[in-house]
């Protein structure tokens, strides 16, 4: 007996069920455990698919020397990061998630980083690119231009992301 083992509307594979030589035959209700066993083998594959899809995602992203910031639109508060955020601030995720944007920069109100992230989450800008100075503990802060911008996923609210990048070797330069 065969069953498609389907998620999404799409065929993945087939599951197929062999009896012993005992004689024993397969009936209406080992055929339709052996649909609900393919049913959920299919959402177990693809969800191991989207989980796969997901960490690669995740791990492109921490590659990328710029760092990442990704914000709760309403509250400012970061979300997430990646490790180039670690690497340009010197701190983990765990320091850093959970704080407003602005409590990470020198001087957010000389700055206006409220008043830029108010423009992007009220939709009055798309995306707005800001010289910002993050602050290290420690150490002199690190001028950056850090580019704001509202992103809106199917289903979802929108969230703002913040990609900083370290300018100190172009300042130097000039």
């Amino acid at each position: 007996m065969c069953t498609p083992m389907t998620a999404a509307g799409r065929v993945l594979g087939t599951i197929a069920f062999a009896g012993a030589e005992t004689g024993r035959v397969f009936g209406p209700r080992h055929l339709q455990f052996a649909v609900d066993l393919a049913i959920r083998a299919g959402a177990a594959v693809e969800n191991a698919r989207a989980f796969q899809a997901a960490d690669r995602f995740r791990q492109i992203l921490d590659a990328v020397a710029e760092a990442i910031f990704v914000l709760d639109p309403a509250s400012d508060v970061v979300q997430g990061i990646n490790h180039g955020a670690s690497a340009l601030l010197g701190r983990t995720a765990t320091d850093l998630v959970g704080r407003r944007l602005s409590d990470l920069v020198e001087d957010p109100v000389a700055d206006g980083v409220d008043r830029v992230i108010r423009a992007v989450r009220e939709g009055r800008s798309e995306a707005r690119t800001v010289s910002l100075r993050f602050r290290r503990d420690g150490a002199a802060a690190i001028p950056a231009e850090v580019l704001l911008q509202r992103v809106e996923l199917p289903g979802e609210s929108p969230t703002i992301v913040a990609i900083a990048r370290d300018v100190r070797e172009r300042l130097e330069v000039q």
